[in-house]
């Protein structure tokens, strides 16, 4: 008898580990839920985002293209651009982010919208063509960011989307001809195959190719790219004359005005 009662109350026990460990199972698999309905509100705040980014970046391409077009005309205050369709649609998809350019996302759609003459407007805003500076920011990427590619050529988009690039134009040429060279010495010096791998190691040899001189100037011009980027960007966003001639007058320089006047 004491045998039996010993073994109803190994069992009892036995049951009530099994209703709490049921219980246990049961909040895991609440908690289980609730992350994964977290997780879906945040894959669908990114996907929000994201398509926000590639509309504001659209709009500003579209933006550009009106002022750069009207901008290359000898009377340009009675220029009239008739926009296509889809050029609409995009115009009328920017937002109150304007003006806030994404070189990854530029890049992307002068690949896929290539009938809306993205390629010029590209090179007009970021300084640089887009097939150039996807070699350059390889190369930077292979070097571990040192060189400052996407965010000086960045900084370069976003002034020109404002209008705006008074003091940082001038330094960022030369940043860009010292970064060329750099590449160049890279290049010249290894063969295709060489330091493909993403270590400290590899990185450290590809910047070791290039002349310390060299190197310590790109640096310098990429910091005062970014000082004189800081002073352009804090103006009041008020254009003025002196700031279009500015622009046209690069435009010349670079061989782009000439090119949207055949637009």
């Amino acid at each position: 008898a004491e045998m039996q009662t010993a073994w109803e109350t190994e069992r009892g026990k036995s049951a009530e580990m099994q209703t709490a460990w049921e219980t246990e199972r049961g909040k895991s698999a609440e908690i289980q839920t609730a992350w994964e309905t977290e997780r879906g509100k945040s894959a669908e705040m990114q996907t929000a985002w994201d398509k926000e980014r590639q509309e504001i970046n659209m709009g500003e391409f579209i933006k550009a293209k009106i002022y750069l077009l009207r901008l290359s005309r000898e009377d340009n205050t009675k220029f009239w651009i008739e926009l296509s369709p889809l050029e609409k649609k995009f115009a009328e998809e920017r937002n109150r982010n304007a003006h806030r350019l994404d070189l990854a996302i530029s890049i992307k759609q002068v690949t896929i919208h290539k009938g809306l003459n993205l390629g010029l407007i590209f090179q007009a805003l970021y300084g640089i063509s887009q097939e150039e500076v996807k070699d350059l920011l390889e190369m930077d990427k292979r070097c571990g960011g040192m060189l400052q590619v996407e965010s000086i050529v960045g900084c370069h988009g976003t002034l020109y989307s404002r209008r705006i690039p008074s003091r940082f134009r001038q330094p960022f040429k030369q940043w860009l001809e010292a970064v060329r060279e750099a590449k160049s010495q890279i290049d010249n010096t290894t063969g295709p195959d060489a330091c493909e791998e993403d270590t400290v190691t590899a990185c450290s040899a590809l910047i070791s190719r290039i002349d310390d001189t060299l190197l310590q100037e790109v640096k310098r011009l990429g910091q005062i790219c970014k000082e004189r980027y800081e002073g352009d960007n804090n103006q009041s966003g008020i254009r003025t004359q002196d700031h279009d001639e500015a622009i046209i007058e690069d435009l010349k320089e670079r061989g782009l005005l000439s090119k949207f006047r055949e637009i």
